[in-house]
């Protein structure tokens, strides 16, 4: 008996390995779930992170150009469109490494453009 269940063990075990490696293949980008980054075009809004920024509002679907403010002067910038859904972002968590030195939350609020909220 116990010679039987060794290729059943063996095919279960395979299958399982086949499994969970394409299911750790498949996991997407968690930025993704935050929007899209924008390389070009124009920004719906420019906001400015200034080193005293903590937070700051912005709407589903909208276009952002963020400017963040460094020390010595130095101005890093990047786009973003807020098209995952409503949520409470870290900024770090979308901006280029090394562009923030702070901690600051974006505030995704329903596109007022949607209509939805107003039933």
């Amino acid at each position: 008996m116990k010679h039987a269940l060794r290729p059943l063990a063996a095919a279960v075990l395979a299958t399982s390995a086949l499994y969970f490696a394409g299911a750790s293949a498949a996991i997407p980008d968690p930025k993704g779930w935050n929007g899209t980054p924008v390389t070009e075009g124009r920004a719906d809004r420019v906001v400015e992170i200034m080193p005293t920024t903590r937070v700051v509002n912005v709407d589903e679907n909208q276009i952002v150009k963020f400017v963040v403010h460094g020390a010595g002067g130095r101005a890093d910038s990047f786009m973003w469109q807020f098209n995952g859904g409503r949520a409470v972002i870290p900024l770090a968590a979308i901006a280029p490494d090394g562009a923030l030195t702070h901690p600051v939350n974006v505030y995704v609020a329903a596109d007022p453009l949607d209509g939805s909220m107003a039933q």
